[in-house]
Formats: C-alpha cells, sequence, structure tokens
C-alpha cells in the first residue's frame, strides 16, 4: 500500500515537473562541483600555509569550526547583505561549510609525514618547495582526499538548502513540496539529490583508496580531479561576465504557493502585454525579498499591504485605527524611503484568519475573536512567526484580554490546518485565503476589534525600473481588483491539492479573465 502510494505521488510530481527536473538537476550538480572548486581553491593553500606558521594552525582551524556553527539561515542572511540575491551567496555559504575538513585533512597530512623522510630530502638538496610537491604532498594525498569527499557532501547538503535565497536547484522541490504536503515533490528532489551526493562519495572514496595504495592512477585522477573542480569554479566566476543577461526582468516569488501564484501572474502578463522578457527568482522570505529589491537584485514582486507596514525591514510602523488608511500610507512611505513604487491592489486581502472547525463554533457559540474570552481551554496553534510578530500573537491577546490554559503551539504554516483536522488544536490562526478554510468548511472568527491590519496584495517595483520599463506599470495595474480572496482561494488549491502547476494555474486565470489569448 504505502509502495502504491509512494510511487503513485512520485510519478504525478514527475509529470508535472518534467519542463524544469533537468534543468534543476543540472543547476544543483553544477553548483555542487563549483562550490567544492572554490573551497578547494581556499581550503588547500590554507592548510598548505598553515603548516609553516604551526603557532597560528589550531587558532585557525577552531575560528572555521566555529564559524561552521552559524546556522545557515544566519549565514545566508550575511551572505546576501555582501553579496547580492542568489547563486552567489549560495556559493559563498557552501564554501564556508565545506572548509574545515580540507583545511584540517590537508594540514594534518602534511604534518604527519615522517621527519626522517623531510631530512633525507633535504640531504639530497630538495628546497622547501620542491620537498612539499615531490614529497609532502604525495604522502599526504589520501588523507587529502578524503577531506575532499566530506567537503563535497557538505557543499551538497548546503546548495539543496540554498533554494530559500533563490539559488534555484532540486532543493526547489523540496522546499515547495514541503510547503504543500506534497510528498511527491520533496521525492522528486530528494532522491536525484541522494543519488548525485553518493556518485560523489562513492567516486570520490575510490580515489582516495587507490591513493592509499601508492597507485600512480590513483594520484594522477585524484590529482586531475582537483585540478579541473578548481578550473571549473574559476570558470563559474567569470563567465556571468561574458554571458548577456537572458531576461530584461527580475520577479521576486515569495516562499509560499500563494506568492508563487501570484508572480506567475505578474510574469505572463508582463511578457503578454509588453514583450519583456522575465524571470522567476522562486521561495524568497520577506525580508529577503524586500533586501532583494531594495538592492535591485530583483525588479518587483508582489507583497502585502499589512507586512510592508510591521515588518521591521519594511516600514515598521504601528496599524492606524483607520484601516482604509493603510494602502495611501504605504504607497506614500516606501516610495519616500525606499524609492519603491506600490501599484494597485490585485483585490485580495491575505489578512490574519482565526479558524475553528463548524463543530467547535457551534459547541461554544463562536462568531467573533472576542466570544474567545469564554473558552480558556481551547488548545492554539499558530505559525512559525505568528508569536514574534509585532501584529501577532502578543498585541491579539492584548486587544482582547484573552487567556488560555495553555500558550499556543508553533507549527510550519503547511500544518496549521493538519493540526484541526487531527484533532490536536482546536483553534489556529491562519489566512483567509488559504483554500482549506473552504475545503474543511472551517468558520473564521471575526476580528470584531479590528486588531488585525488589511494585508492587500500589491505589485512592489524598484522606481528605477519604472523610469527603464515604463510600460510595465500600465501592464500591471490591469490586474487591479481582478484577484479577490475566493478567486485566489481556489488558485491556491488547484496548485496545493490538484497538483496543476502554477504557471499552468497563473495562465488559466489570466485567460478566464480575457487578459490572456486562449491558445487553440
Amino acid at each position: 500500500m504505502f509502495a502504491d502510494g509512494f510511487f503513485n505521488d512520485l510519478a504525478s510530481a514527475w509529470e508535472r515537473s518534467q519542463d524544469t527536473f533537468w534543468p534543476q538537476a543540472r543547476l544543483f550538480l553544477a553548483l555542487t562541483l563549483r562550490a567544492l572548486g572554490l573551497a578547494l581553491l581556499v581550503g588547500l593553500p590554507l592548510g598548505v600555509l598553515l603548516t609553516r606558521v604551526r603557532r597560528v594552525a589550531e587558532f585557525v582551524t577552531a575560528v572555521i569550526a566555529l564559524v561552521q556553527t552559524v546556522p545557515a539561515l544566519v549565514l545566508f542572511a550575511l551572505m546576501i547583505s555582501l553579496l547580492g540575491l542568489g547563486q552567489r551567496p549560495a556559493l559563498a555559504a557552501a564554501v564556508v561549510y565545506s572548509l574545515l575538513p580540507l583545511v584540517l585533512n590537508t594540514y594534518v597530512g602534511i604534518t604527519q609525514v615522517s621527519p626522517a623522510v623531510r631530512d633525507a630530502a633535504r640531504g639530497m638538496g630538495m628546497t622547501a618547495l620542491q620537498i612539499l610537491w615531490h614529497v609532502e604532498l604525495p604522502l599526504a594525498f589520501p588523507v587529502i582526499l578524503a577531506g575532499v569527499r566530506t567537503a563535497a557532501i557538505a557543499a551538497s547538503g548546503m546548495i539543496v538548502f540554498a533554494s530559500v535565497i533563490g539559488a534555484g536547484g532540486l532543493g526547489d522541490f523540496i522546499y515547495n513540496g514541503i510547503n504543500r504536503d506534497d510528498s511527491g515533490l520533496i521525492w522528486l528532489g530528494t532522491i536525484p539529490v541522494l543519488i548525485l551526493t553518493f556518485a560523489l562519495f562513492v567516486g570520490l572514496g575510490s580515489l582516495e583508496r587507490l591513493a592509499r595504495k601508492k597507485s600512480a592512477l590513483g594520484m594522477s585522477l585524484g590529482g586531475g580531479l582537483i585540478v579541473l573542480l578548481a578550473a571549473y569554479a574559476v570558470y563559474g566566476l567569470v563567465e556571468p561576465a561574458f554571458t548577456p543577461r537572458t531576461s530584461d526582468l527580475r520577479v521576486g516569488a515569495r516562499d509560499f504557493t500563494e506568492g508563487q501564484i501570484l508572480a506567475e501572474i505578474v510574469k505572463q502578463e508582463l511578457e503578454a502585454e509588453t514583450g519583456l522578457r522575465v524571470e522567476i527568482v522562486t521561495n524568497l522570505a520577506t525580508s529577503v525579498s524586500l533586501n532583494s529589491l531594495k538592492t535591485g537584485d530583483i525588479d518587483l514582486y508582489p507583497e502585502y499591504t499589512g507586512n510592508l507596514l510591521t515588518n521591521k525591514d519594511g516600514l515598521n510602523l504601528p496599524v492606524p485605527a483607520d484601516r482604509a488608511t493603510i494602502t495611501p500610507l504605504v504607497r506614500a512611505e516606501m516610495a519616500a524611503r525606499y524609492k519603491i513604487a506600490v501599484l494597485d491592489e490585485f483585490g485580495l486581502n491575505n489578512t490574519y484568519a482565526p479558524c475553528v472547525t463548524r463543530a467547535t463554533a457551534e459547541r461554544y457559540d463562536l462568531h467573533t475573536i472576542g466570544d474567545l474570552r469564554r473558552t480558556p481551554q481551547l488548545r492554539v496553534v499558530v505559525d512559525l512567526s505568528f508569536l514574534t510578530r509585532p501584529d501577532g500573537w502578543p498585541g491579539l491577546v492584548a486587544k482582547y484580554d484573552l487567556h488560555f490554559v495553555k500558550p499556543p503551539q508553533q507549527v510550519g504554516p503547511n500544518l496549521l490546518y493538519r493540526a484541526l483536522e487531527q484533532k490536536e488544536a482546536d483553534l489556529v490562526i491562519g489566512f483567509a485565503t488559504d483554500w482549506q478554510i473552504q475545503a474543511q468548511d472551517l468558520v473564521v472568527l471575526e476580528d470584531d476589534r479590528g486588531y488585525f491590519p488589511n494585508y492587500h496584495a500589491v505589485p512592489l517595483v524598484r522606481e528605477a525600473t519604472i523610469k527603464r520599463h515604463p510600460e510595465i506599470v500600465a501592464a500591471l495595474n490591469r490586474l487591479g481588483g481582478r484577484i479577490g480572496d475566493r478567486t485566489m482561494r481556489q488558485m491556491n488549491y488547484q496548485v496545493a491539492v490538484e497538483k496543476r502547476s502554477e504557471a499552468e494555474v497563473a495562465r488559466a486565470f489570466l485567460q478566464g479573465q480575457g487578459l490572456l489569448e486562449k491558445v487553440k
């Protein structure tokens, strides 16, 4: 039974992703090999250098080891601030995580060469450089290859995770599968990662074993591989400078289904109306999207007015009493502070939505958030950011004077409604356009004291981009008011449950609105 379900899910995911799978697989392998090559260019010389200044070796390796304890998301955030969005920070982070085995194994391999061997080489008249090249490195080579093997695994793991900063690759399938609770997509990304990583591990292990036998073939192949990886890494660094950009505009897509659908709608509308070539950078968190827009790594992306108003990377402003003023306020402040234009609202308001099952609503006569004061025994589940947001849990309980017996449990957004289904929660704080609200016949409690701000979806565009391509404003404003909450729920459902691609769903929506011609 499990096997049937597994293969059916995997086959479905493959059918939906054939157009993107091979490019993403090639990109994953290319980034992994480039990261490993860059790590070799840094790690091997550094390891050799430390053998010449041994008094600092322990300190340097300790620092490298300490850096590896930095959480990947923190490291990515640092790299984005230095290098921008996409593959460059991903490569830099992978290099950092791959350095320790290369530096340490190179250092240990060389320092373990017998002093008597060095003395014999000196007695033969060899210089220090000749001793390093003809004696120390060949004897240390098996240990160095073991470090290369370990570094390859570290680089592979970081490249998978780099999907969260728009690097692309097989991690996109895994990340989207987790967000949508789609096991087929998860396995479609995971299986080739395992195969490619295993092939690297076994191949480098074979070279290591040959080198340990002092085989000339093993030494030659291992040395040649290191040279090739280093050369490929250098090529990857200089190649973009000689390659023209393949797109006129880069659209950011948020790291959940709705954000990716909206990005596809924007992309297809712009391409149809303006003829510009548009590229989507996927799976970007709020802060990553906004900072990338400020720096010009992306040109535009769909965002929510409530996020822009309250987020510390946005405007970091209090919620005004009159909710109708939020969009004009956000529009004026984003232009004044960051030279970013807020165009016409798409129509949907994806605000927070406290939800209970219909049975719970009837049992406790729940209609509004204020009614929850009578039910302190309810078990509450929220998403991972809600407890710390300025418009989140602390302000909500203060505004409504709520008191619950147990503190809320935090889970990923895709697990909120599963907690209701499995009767592990009585109340969840979801989002107004979540497809589960309609599919599970949930009751959304009215925000009777007006705590939550409006979360109207809007296109954010750099003013510099508008100056280059003024035609995009009219094209995007054609979408104004066309995507209501119900329509957005339906599109989310089509992607998450019906397993249709974001591109297909976006195309069907635009055709239904008469904004895109139907292909006969």
